[in-house]
């Protein structure tokens, strides 16, 4: 039992370093909620539901700027509505 749990998280690490590389190849940046580039405004403005991980390809110093963002959700629930509705600044 112990060398088929061991074996199913080697399997799991190499998954997520495959996947990580894959996303090093395309230039893509992972930003974590402990990272330095993580923006302290999304933090502010989202709180506990600020997303875990952030995935870029610009440089990390663009984070930073004051900017729109587009993020695409299949199923965006009332909540996250409401949130990108109330932050939204028209022209």
């Amino acid at each position: 039992m112990a060398r088929k749990l061991r074996h199913q998280g080697i399997a799991r690490v190499n998954a997520v370093v495959a996947v990580y590389e894959q996303l090093r190849r395309h230039e893509v940046n992972v930003v974590h909620l402990g990272h330095p580039a993580y923006p302290p405004l999304v933090l502010a403005r989202l709180g506990e539901e600020a997303p875990p991980l952030l995935f870029c390809r610009e440089p990390l110093e663009r984070l930073k700027v004051r900017g729109v963002v587009v993020v695409g959700a299949r199923h965006a629930g009332e909540r996250a509505l409401a949130v990108a509705e109330q932050h939204l600044d028209p022209y």
